[in-house]
């Protein structure tokens, strides 16, 4: 059951003037539609206030929450690291020994979700994360310019 305060959250961000428009940070955009991932559950974005940096989404389960957007990751994407690794999503990765799929990325955090073999999913430091078979490119969404690409540090 969906907390009551959990539901009036979403209602301030969707029904906040902004909560349509995508969030843009250098390239990284978080709009509604999109794959969202917090921790191990994904789902659609289905707002954004963006004067207040709070994300509602609509989680696979049903159930509606809001959250920091450095909380989560996004479902397209790469992120470029200085040594060339490109972490992006549908890359095959392991973390710790066990291999799965990038499903979300975070530049701003360097975060990567990765939904394992066995159907776990977990967002992990980018640090930990083995990128095991080339990028997928996505030219449009080039995550990897401005102050929170690890290239330019």
């Amino acid at each position: 059951m969906k907390s009551i305060s959990s539901i009036i959250t979403a209602f301030m961000v969707l029904s906040s003037t902004q909560a349509t428009a995508c969030w843009d940070n250098w390239g990284w955009q978080v709009c509604p539609k999109k794959r969202a991932t917090v921790d191990q559950y994904s789902g659609e974005i289905l707002g954004i206030n963006r004067s207040t940096q709070m994300v509602s989404i609509r989680f696979d389960d049903g159930d509606i929450r809001s959250y920091n957007v450095l909380r989560i990751t996004i479902g397209d994407g790469c992120i470029f690291d200085k040594a060339g690794g490109n972490y992006c999503v549908r890359a095959r990765a392991t973390v710790d020994s066990y291999s799965g799929e990038i499903v979300g990325v975070n530049p701003l955090t360097e975060k990567v979700s990765v939904r394992f073999d066995d159907g776990d999913t977990r967002t992990v430091d980018l640090q930990r994360v083995t990128v095991d078979s080339s990028c997928l490119e996505y030219p449009s969404q080039n995550y990897g310019h401005g102050p929170f690409s690890r290239r330019s540090r």
